[in-house]
């Protein structure tokens, strides 16, 4: 994999979620991590975050199977899940399933809806890259003193 197919799978899932759940009014983050040096290469990961706050096109449950729906169309194969210890009550959509960790390559795919409220949530497997090209940070911007050492 390469990190145009986590960043593609990442939008994909979101884009699914979207079209379900509603386009507009989504608070977004997308954030590469280091997963560290593997066999001589940088390792990079995509979290994608979104949440929002709005009226929904029908109740969560029933949007719920929509999107478990559409992302099996993307190979996705994730179980639904409530959480009843949440006010609002959640319905959870979630690869691997709702509080069994992450899948064997370390991502996971979540959606969380509950009565006027959904996140949605991405982490992708590790793949090559550098952390500080992919989240726009030039490399030469860094400075020692800004790395809290001088010299």
């Amino acid at each position: 994999m390469t990190v145009d197919d986590v960043l593609s799978h990442g939008n994909d899932l979101y884009a699914a979620v979207r079209g379900v759940v509603g386009e507009d009014g989504w608070s977004t983050d997308e954030k590469w991590l280091s997963c560290g040096i593997a066999d001589g290469q940088t390792m990079v990961k995509l979290r994608l975050d979104s949440r929002l706050a709005a009226d929904f096109p029908g109740r969560p449950q029933d949007l719920i199977e929509l999107v478990r729906g559409r992302w099996s169309t993307l190979g996705v194969d994730a179980a639904t899940a409530v959480n009843r210890d949440l006010d609002p009550v959640r319905y959870i959509l979630s690869d691997p399933p709702f509080l069994q960790g992450v899948r064997e390559d370390g991502s996971i795919s979540s959606l969380w809806l509950g009565t006027g409220i959904a996140n949605f949530g991405y982490v992708s497997p590790c793949v090559p890259g550098d952390v500080f090209l992919l989240n726009g940070v030039a490399r030469s911007s860094l400075s020692h003193t800004s790395l809290g050492t001088t010299h």
